[in-house]
């Protein structure tokens, strides 16, 4: 297969998608901004490639094989190629990719636009100064922005109440009433200069509750916010600045590009995973009985070391979760129900239960739970708390009894970080970024990914990957 072959298999690929992509704008209406962010991202990857980007293209080096696979077969060509022809291919991918993606862009922009001009060159309309634009209070567009988020469900509620306190902010330092389209630059500025000198915890501390912004500005010796909290702030109004300008209510964003770049010092990751010799270390102390640990905190700390699964998708897990597909014991992972929730759509997932946890006596356990009436939860110890769904007893257990006890806690290792540990393993046992994503419940980050593959990939598969974890 020369290059011009292959051109116009991407061609071909690409024109279908694309037409796909066009049926569901016009059937549902503009894409999310999250979908429009990753399409732009997209676009930027495949232009002349800079340090970062070199960079990036390396870390999904995984997934563009997996991709090129898949095109590859749709058309039924061999995958069995020489690796200097598989980076060209890729290379040739990526620019085809971009393509698509700015066609999609541009086309969800189409359809903001109506075109009343007549085709008659006979009849001549008459001359009608157009109206000036509807005015918008900065509460109307958090409202407007607030009930389309909730129906993607982008936020879970713990998230949803970090993004109120933003709000709050913005409305007292703007005003409530601001028109929206007054906003510029200059007022963003205000608002991060607020937050350069904003103290942590303003609301529940006794020397800065209840005190204005001018008031707290000219307090000095107050903790004020970290580099990275300021960022989530100035996030959340970019995002909501950006919706506004898709609809139509500003010219342009305010808060693009005032981030704060972090320090050396700040850029640390907040969370690292465990070294293997520390995992040992823990999962011998959680299966050791002498130390008497409660059931619901054993094997609620063992899924997620086994599985790489969230806080709060371990500690929600229904009896009814626990299933056999295609002949592999998984766990389904998923917001079904009143009080569970997924992070985001990629959350939802089966995940194949390690064969490892049956060793340790998994089924035990849940046999044992399943025979007391009354009992549909996994952990029906867990409590449930709007913040923080299931996770918040595990959690706190986890982090500030038992690391503790085996001398292994920092700020850095946390219940968080066996998420990390099981990402970390699969990266080095060369599991493909495919998979990984799949197991851990990340966006697939590609159209042909999330378009060609969206039952998945059969548990076999993924319990194949998992067995390489410990």
């Amino acid at each position: 297969m020369d290059y011009a072959e292959f051109r116009s298999i991407l061609s071909a690929h690409f024109k279908g998608v694309l037409e796909a992509q066009k049926q569901a704008i016009r059937e549902n209406g503009h894409l999310s901004p999250l979908v429009i962010s990753s399409f732009q991202h997209a676009v930027a990857g495949a232009r002349v490639p800079t340090a970062e980007t070199l960079k990036e293209a390396a870390e999904v080096n995984f997934l563009d094989n997996f991709m090129l696979d898949q095109i590859l077969q749709e058309f039924g060509q061999s995958t069995d190629l020489p690796n200097e022809t598989k980076q060209m291919l890729i290379k040739e991918y990526r620019r085809a990719n971009g393509a698509y993606c700015q066609a999609v862009l541009d086309y969800d922009a189409t359809i903001n636009a109506y075109d009343f001009e007549t085709r008659d060159d006979k009849v001549s309309a008459p001359s009608v100064t157009p109206a000036s634009p509807a005015r918008i209070s900065l509460a109307q567009l958090v409202t407007d922005f607030w009930k389309y988020a909730k129906l993607e469900e982008r936020w879970i509620p713990k998230t949803e109440g970090e993004k109120q306190e933003h709000i709050d902010l913005l409305y007292e330092a703007l005003g409530s009433d601001r028109d929206v389209a007054g906003v510029g630059h200059a007022e963003a500025r205000i608002v991060r200069d607020i937050l350069t000198r904003y103290p942590v915890n303003r609301n529940k501390l006794r020397e800065t509750k209840g005190k204005t912004l001018d008031e707290l500005a000219s307090m000095s010796g107050l903790r004020t916010l970290h580099t990275l909290t300021i960022n989530k702030y100035m996030q959340t109004y970019k995002a909501l600045f950006n919706w506004a300008k898709q609809n139509g209510y500003s010219k342009e964003n305010p808060f693009s590009g005032l981030s704060i770049r972090n320090r050396k010092l700040n850029a640390e990751a907040p969370r690292l995973p465990f070294p293997t010799a520390l995992l040992e270390t823990i999962r011998d102390a959680l299966l050791d009985k002498r130390r008497n640990l409660q059931d619901h905190h054993k094997w609620g700390s063992l899924i997620a070391m086994h599985s790489g699964a969230r806080l709060n998708e371990v500690a929600q897990l229904h009896l009814e979760d626990i299933k056999t597909v295609d002949g592999v014991l998984c766990f389904d992972i998923n917001g079904s129900g009143p009080t569970k929730k997924l992070k985001n759509a990629a959350s939802k997932r089966v995940v194949p239960v390690h064969p490892r946890l049956i060793e340790y006596g998994l089924q035990t356990y849940i046999d044992a739970v399943r025979s007391k009436p009354g009992n549909t939860r996994l952990f029906p110890q867990f409590s449930y708390t709007k913040s923080d769904g299931y996770g918040r007893n595990l959690g706190r257990w986890f982090n500030e009894t038992f690391l503790p006890d085996l001398e292994l806690k920092t700020k850095q290792l946390t219940f968080h970080s066996l998420r990390h540990s099981v990402v970390g393993q699969l990266i080095a046992a060369e599991v493909s970024q495919a998979h990984i994503m799949a197991i851990v419940g990340h966006e697939p980050g590609t159209t042909t990914l999330s378009t060609y593959n969206r039952s998945g990939f059969p548990p076999s598969q993924l319990l194949s990957a998992l067995e390489k974890v410990l």
